[in-house]
């Protein structure tokens, strides 16, 4: 219940000492130990402490934060001050999870995949031009079939009532399945630690520079010697130095995965969507009446001139002002920064789309109704019985003039009420739905066929 966030910590740890006191000598060993958290309840503030060396000792994660010093803002103080940020280096973390077993390593690292599969997954990726100069191609001691492909990605989460943290999380691009088994995050720190652009610079450039030093170690598939600002290891570390990572296994840079705040932000693109040239790698430009209306963004035909400036990877560092920190990423390409469905599609695009469907047929006569919000009451009843029939759960909104831009002047769009998972959950609904409305209405096909 604690692993998939159903419960609480200090819930559990209630229920259980309720338990004990129940049942007293015949209460299982492991409801013990969660009554016993926290001092069996006198410190509740350290209950969550104990759980994680509970856990660590009971499966022997074998897993060591790495101190990060930074030059952070405290808040309510001026200037900086050096804090230190628990990391979970990367190569660390792929090595615990081979020595977790071959099950494990195949849920969170290979998702079920043989090496043949994995070896022609490469094979593939180094003919496109994202991936076509990644030194795993170049790279003898690389064995394609034991190679892992690793995402990278970075979004702000909110933690606590108020309080926001940018999180940086991997994982292998293979899996699909539980997020505590296939996403690790592996180092958190606090917006308000952050507010000043330099100080989010420079932490940012931080992190890369960390991360990136662990990734070039996986690829190698060995122990580093030194750590990544060339300091001497110590401890559990420096016995470990030189010797095979992960049973054989290497892992190697693949994409970027963030929301477009997250890739201008960590990244320090200066094309972004807040600066008249909107896009990363060509010269596709918002409207502006210092911009060159000839390469609007808004133009999505073939002949789109925006299209005949693309750049390359090399373009992009020779055209860019601020090279991103991520560059000394091994595999790095400005090509291999994916953009994240879920605000690009769900969040982006589907919105419009949906909203601007339910207006093109509430201008057709092809929904039922008195007027409009009757209309669009009848669509969302015929949403929820149809998905709730189908056995397509999520949250569906009713549908109102309001919600959907309808009643006003300019262009519809869902409004901020409608969040990922219910657009994801209702596109099903909305294909059939206008496949039924185009059967029924033959004669509006043919006319757009004609026109």
């Amino acid at each position: 219940m604690i692993g998939n966030g159903r419960a609480s910590v200090s819930a559990v740890a209630d229920l259980s000492r309720a338990n004990l006191a129940d049942m007293g000598a015949a209460t299982p060993q492991a409801v013990k130990a969660l009554a016993s958290l926290g001092g069996w309840g006198q410190h509740t503030q350290n209950q969550e402490r104990d759980l994680h060396k509970w856990v660590s000792n009971l499966f022997n994660v074998g897993l060591q934060t790495f101190d990060l010093d930074m030059d952070l803002q405290v808040p309510n103080k001026s200037g900086t001050e050096k804090m230190t940020i628990p990391f979970l280096l990367p190569h660390e973390l792929f090595h615990a999870l081979a020595e977790a077993g071959p099950a494990q390593f195949q849920l969170s690292m290979t998702g079920g995949r043989s090496c043949r599969e994995i070896g022609s997954f490469w094979e593939h990726c180094f003919m496109q031009d994202e991936w076509k100069n990644h030194p795993a191609k170049h790279l003898s001691s690389v064995d394609r079939d034991r190679l892992i492909p690793i995402a990278i990605h970075i979004d702000g989460a909110e933690m606590y009532s108020n309080c926001e943290f940018m999180v940086w999380s991997i994982g292998s691009i293979f899996p699909s399945g539980e997020v505590w088994d296939v996403k690790f995050p592996i180092c958190m720190i606090r917006h308000e630690w952050m507010a000043d652009p330099e100080v989010k610079r420079a932490a940012h450039g931080t992190v890369a520079k960390v991360v990136s030093w662990s990734m070039r170690q996986a690829l190698k598939g060995k122990m580093p010697t030194v750590g990544p600002f060339g300091e001497g290891l110590i401890g559990v570390r420096a016995e470990r130095a030189s010797k095979l990572l992960a049973n054989g296994w290497k892992f190697a840079y693949f994409t970027f995965r963030a929301d477009c705040k997250a890739r201008k932000e960590a990244r320090n693109f200066d094309r972004s969507y807040q600066h008249v040239q909107i896009c990363e790698i060509c010269c596709a430009e918002r409207d502006s009446k210092h911009g060159d209306g000839s390469l609007s963004f808004k133009d999505f035909y073939p002949t789109a001139a925006h299209l005949l400036t693309q750049f390359s990877h090399n373009d992009y560092l020779r055209a860019t002002s601020s090279v991103t920190p991520w560059a000394s990423m091994p595999g790095f390409s400005a090509l291999s920064a994916l953009h994240d469905p879920m605000h690009c599609i769900y969040l982006g695009t589907c919105k419009e789309l949906i909203a601007s469907a339910l207006g093109y047929w509430n201008h057709n006569s092809y929904l039922v109704g008195c007027n409009l919000q009757d209309r669009l009451r009848r669509v969302s009843f015929r949403l929820k019985a149809s998905c709730k029939e189908a056995g397509v759960r999520g949250p569906f909104n009713t549908l109102t003039p309001s919600n959907t831009g309808l009643d006003k002047a300019d262009y519809p769009e869902l409004g901020s009420s409608f969040k990922a998972c219910s657009v994801k959950s209702s596109l099903w609904f909305y294909a059939m739905f206008s496949s039924e409305l185009a059967r029924s209405h033959p004669e509006a096909r043919s006319e757009h066929v004609k026109q």
